[in-house]
């Protein structure tokens, strides 16, 4: 092989360059959306599972002392800003001086939107026997919505049983709390 012919054939040409540059640009248009519903989908998860953890560390506790534990929302009705989990001793269904904090949960993780129905707007409290019930001795039931920013794709539903279970199910986004 002469050694013309050996230099003519290193490097690439501009229009191999161009070719691959078009490539690149097709699977980052094609790319880039499905990360921003994979990251969506992600901080949904977080979202759910930070509160489904702290609504079953208060059953469990509630079960382990032998004396309710409430979870509330640190500001009236608004689960975004955060929770705190505390023993409730004397039973009211309110927090005194008295009665000790076990956590303190900030706000959930990523631009998720918390909102609890009716039953549980306020507070979920359980009994020693691990079921949710209100300070009257009436069983407590409820949902608790997370939706995504802008009300778009999937949300999560956790939902409250009687026997103070949890489960978490995928709803549209435009279903229940989150949709209106």
């Amino acid at each position: 092989m002469c050694r013309s012919t050996r230099r003519h054939m290193q490097g690439i040409t501009l229009i191999e360059l161009l070719v691959v540059l078009a490539i690149l640009v097709v699977w980052a248009g094609i790319g880039g959306p499905a990360m921003g519903r994979l990251l969506q989908t992600q901080r949904l998860q977080a979202a759910s599972q930070t509160l489904y953890q702290a609504l079953h560390y208060a059953r469990s506790e509630a079960v382990r002392r032998g004396t309710p534990v409430l979870v509330e929302s640190r500001e009236p009705r608004d689960w975004n800003t955060g929770w705190r989990i505390y023993v409730d001793r004397n039973g009211d269904g309110e927090r005194s001086s008295d009665e000790p904090i076990l956590r303190v949960e900030p706000s959930p993780p990523g631009d998720v939107d918390v909102i609890a129905n009716r039953p549980v707007a306020r507070q979920v409290r359980y009994a020693p026997n691990g079921y949710s019930m209100r300070a009257s001795g009436a069983f407590q039931i409820g949902s608790f919505y997370l939706c995504p920013p802008g009300r778009k794709g999937d949300a999560r539903r956790l939902v409250l049983s009687r026997g103070g279970r949890l489960r978490i199910e995928r709803i549209a986004a435009d279903e229940g709390k989150c949709g209106g």
